[in-house]
């Protein structure tokens, strides 16, 4: 299922190497490739996945109706660069709540500079502004399944991710 694998892939700056009908070939980000309004008449020959640098914390969360033979009802992949404490760089795409995945790019910004000492030293502002920026990403999107479950298994995905950062 795209919403699997498209989303984990896209967080750590995935590229995909096309060949068009007239031979020509180019290279294209994966989510900007997938987010095209127009039908793509080629062939994708390769799915190129940088190596991901050690100070790089990346997490993948999935949730669906069964463990296995099930499509995602939200899936997410999450990285972010983490240097001295601080995130100076951060990646989250969403599958399955849109016909096409989708950037957090609000959740994205509120996660920028933030540290480990913030969080421990004012959980409640931080997550209060954190699922704020998760609300704002989610208004415009379509979801088969419900706002408001999506918003709370994104959250929960969130809390995970800065779990693992710090």
């Amino acid at each position: 299922f795209v919403s699997d694998w498209m989303p984990p892939l896209a967080a750590l700056g995935a590229k995909v190497e096309v060949a068009t009908v007239t031979g020509e070939s180019a290279h294209h980000d994966l989510l900007q490739f997938l987010q095209h309004d127009t039908d793509f008449d080629g062939l994708i020959c390769a799915v190129l996945l940088p190596v991901p640098k050690a100070n790089v914390v990346f997490r993948s969360f999935r949730v669906a109706k069964r463990s296995r033979n099930a499509s995602a009802l939200v899936n997410a992949g999450f990285a972010a660069t983490v240097v001295d404490g601080k995130v100076v760089q951060a990646s989250i795409v969403l599958g399955a709540v849109d016909p096409k995945p989708v950037r957090m790019k609000h959740l994205e910004r509120g996660l920028l500079f933030l540290r480990s000492q913030d969080l421990q030293a004012n959980a409640n502002k931080v997550l209060s502004s954190l699922t704020e920026q998760v609300s704002a990403d989610l208004l415009p999107l379509t979801f088969g399944f419900g706002r408001n479950q999506t918003a709370h298994i994104v959250s929960g995905f969130m809390v995970k991710f800065l779990t693992a950062m710090f």
